[in-house]
């Protein structure tokens, strides 16, 4: 069977998908750490770090995510060690059970019951425009949240694990 018929997906930049998402989704919501999972997410992170650092060339006073960049001399309410210092209650939403409830929601069951109606490349742009519409960010943000999107399908798609996604998404939002 033919994940992503026709010339849209290579318009789109998507044509990659087809080869790399080998299987679509098992089950609604698999938990496990498959082979090939750590190739994947790395995949995935240097795909995100990628993405942020041209993203920045777009917009150079912004984050992905819309706040200020560090000051140069790190010091100040911007600066580095402040930005990656949360209080504990928002670290566990941001990190921990953020990334767990969206992943579940857009993977787990957008992505796989869009996939059982519509082809998987448009599963996939569908799943990942609702993940970035349900974010509050700028217009670069939402673009990354997007991209972000795909890969964390990607990686979903390439593992048939939500644990994997959700690790990667984790790591992201520690990043960004």
């Amino acid at each position: 069977m033919c994940l992503l018929p026709g010339p849209l997906p290579q318009l789109l930049g998507l044509g990659w998908l087809r080869s790399w998402a080998a299987v679509k989704p098992a089950g609604m919501f698999p938990l496990h750490w498959p082979p090939g999972w750590l190739r994947a997410v790395t995949a995935g992170a240097l795909f995100l770090w990628l993405l942020a650092r041209a993203l920045y060339l777009v917009d150079p006073g912004r984050t992905v995510q819309g706040l200020p960049q560090p000051s140069p001399g790190g010091t100040g309410p911007a600066s580095a060690d402040s930005c990656h210092r949360l209080p504990p209650l928002d670290w566990l939403h941001d990190v921990v059970l953020g990334p767990f409830w969206k992943e579940v929601f857009a993977r787990g069951f957008v992505l796989t019951a869009l996939a059982t109606h519509i082809p998987l490349w448009a599963a996939v742009l569908l799943s990942s425009l609702l993940f970035a519409a349900g974010h509050d960010a700028p217009l670069v943000g939402h673009l990354y949240l997007f991209l972000a999107g795909i890969a964390f399908s990607a990686v979903y798609l390439r593992t048939g694990s939500l644990a994997p996604a959700i690790f990667l998404h984790a790591y992201n939002n520690m990043h960004t």
